[in-house]
């Protein structure tokens, strides 16, 4: 569970630092999604502390 929310976060940044996404608007919509979906989950802020027991829904991105 552990690497999976650590590679929600380093989407997110990689998001955030344009390495990842077609153009500005792709990107803009890829990263509200991801927080969406990881602030529905309690994923997102604070950062889940270990061990993490929460189900996650698949996020579908484009």
């Amino acid at each position: 569970m552990e690497k999976l929310v650590n590679g929600l976060f380093r989407l997110r940044d990689q998001l955030l630092d344009e390495k990842v996404g077609c153009n500005s608007g792709c990107r803009s919509v890829l990263l509200g999604a991801l927080i969406q979906a990881m602030h529905a989950n309690s994923l997102y802020s604070p950062r889940p502390l270990k061990p993490c027991c929460i189900a996650l829904p698949l996020l579908f991105l484009c």
